[in-house]
């Protein structure tokens, strides 16, 4: 009889407990109803992106949208108007249907969506039929079980939409752009022999990928350089991963370069770097990070060299800043930053005045991309891409999350156990980043920066929250 009792409690604990939550689902879907009708009405339009959801925190259109809520998402997220939608403008088209072809691919190649998963709509975008379409299948429902193949439907499409919209910002702020710009800095930089222009860094034939160089009449300091624009799906990870969901931040610091250089070489590299910066690419607002590179007794004898060398004072140096919150482990290095104006990179017609640029030097020994540091980029790339499927799907699979771990693992030689611990397990007092939890009673990853962003709003259920 006892033991009857307690299955008879345990029976009604799991059904109030099953209660409790439909009751969170149906509060939180009714909750991101009304926002989604706030957001499109322009009603958050004054509130900072980071203090407010922006589209791509919503799972999809409200289930009564029509074709007039369509045309508002549209105009909200792409800016493009209702009248080039409805009159199938050709090159509005034509932009359309290759971010479209571009979130497909993204989906797909970096974030380890299946062909199944992305079947869902229409093949391509290349009328109103086609967008309506799309959107259509992006309207929520209540009942989470109206499933297709084991999928929601609303859910699939919206991913889609969402993919859609990411590249058209990424496109449409310059990507391609930004690797013309980035060849040209480079060229800019380096010089071969015997040319007649002034550049810091002379190589023996430029070339792509990493070259040896030198410096003019001070031919001891020598090191490597590698120019390195952000690829289109690292920009369009970057753009999904920013909280305020901004393509230009995304692609502000996308002209990059990396040189390795001995810490006694480096001495006399970075002021000569920084009055070429200064003086012949008008380098403005010009900071030199010093990451727990140079000591401080270095750090004021670059800063006087800088100085005394240079007609242009406009630079700072910052010691070891803020490290970012999404990393871990020690790095060293040392990060020159900027803007420079685009008349300095190309004499063709630019959509923004200025471009942003970094330029990162480390020792040949530094230890940022190896085992030995949680903070090496491959895990920090799987960090994003599961933070990524989260702010997509609300979660990350656990054979997607292996599939990225075995990837990782191959591509380090760091042992899987390793990546799991940096990454679920609380380092130097700071919380994991990605947290295993349990959804409808399925065990799932989840990056605990979206969620805490989403409870923020409510727009998370409670249970989900107080796994974290």
């Amino acid at each position: 009889m006892f033991f009857g009792c307690i299955i008879t409690c345990m029976a009604f604990g799991e059904k109030f407990k099953e209660k409790q939550i439909k009751k969170e689902n149906t509060e939180v879907f009714d909750r991101r109803c009304k926002m989604l009708q706030g957001l499109l009405g322009g009603y958050f339009d004054s509130i900072d992106t980071t203090n407010r959801p922006t589209v791509l925190d919503f799972n999809g259109l409200n289930p009564e949208a029509t074709e007039k809520d369509f045309l508002a998402w549209i105009e909200k997220t792409l800016n493009i108007s209702a009248d080039k939608i409805k009159s199938d403008d050709k090159e509005t088209y034509r932009k359309l249907n290759q971010a479209f072809s571009m979130g497909k691919d993204f989906l797909r190649q970096m974030l380890k969506y299946s062909d199944r998963e992305l079947e869902f709509g229409p093949k391509e975008l290349n009328s109103k039929k086609d967008v309506y379409d799309l959107l259509k299948g992006t309207r929520m429902v209540k009942d989470s079980s109206v499933k297709t193949g084991g999928l929601d439907t609303s859910v699939a499409y919206c991913r889609i939409a969402k993919a859609t919209h990411i590249a058209y910002e990424v496109l449409k702020n310059d990507a391609e752009l930004l690797r013309d710009l980035t060849k040209s800095f480079g060229e800019q930089m380096t010089s071969e022999a015997g040319e007649s222009f002034y550049a810091p860094l002379t190589v023996s034939e430029k070339k792509e990928g990493a070259q040896d160089f030198f410096v003019q009449d001070r031919d001891f300091v020598t090191g490597t350089l590698e120019m390195r624009s952000k690829d289109f799906w690292k920009l369009m990870l970057r753009f999904l991963n920013r909280p305020e969901a901004n393509a230009k931040k995304a692609l502000e610091d996308g002209v990059a370069a990396r040189i390795v250089v001995n810490k006694e070489k480096a001495l006399d590299l970075v002021p000569i770097l920084s009055n070429w910066l200064l003086e012949s690419m008008h380098a403005r607002n010009l900071t030199l990070e010093n990451r727990n590179f140079f000591s401080e007794e270095q750090s004021r004898e670059i800063t006087k060299v800088i100085r005394r060398s240079s007609t242009e004072q406009n630079f700072t140096i910052e010691d070891s800043p803020t490290p970012n919150k999404v990393s871990s482990g020690s790095f060293s290095g040392l990060v020159i930053k900027g803007r420079v104006p685009n008349r300095s990179l190309t004499s063709g017609d630019t959509s923004q005045n200025v471009r942003q640029f970094e330029i990162m030097i480390v020792t040949p020994d530094n230890e940022n991309d190896t085992a030995h540091n949680a903070g090496n980029h491959y895990v920090y790339d799987m960090k994003k891409m599961v933070m990524a499927r989260t702010r997509l799907d609300g979660h990350c699979p656990i054979e997607v999350f292996e599939t990225l771990l075995n990837e990782t693992s191959n591509k380090t030689g760091i042992e899987k156990k390793e990546i799991r611990k940096w990454l679920l397990e609380p380092m130097e007092g700071k919380k994991p980043p990605i947290e295993e939890v349990n959804i409808n009673n399925k065990k799932v990853y989840v990056s605990r920066p979206v969620i805490e962003r989403w409870h923020s709003f409510e727009f998370v259920e409670d249970y989900i929250f107080e796994q974290l």
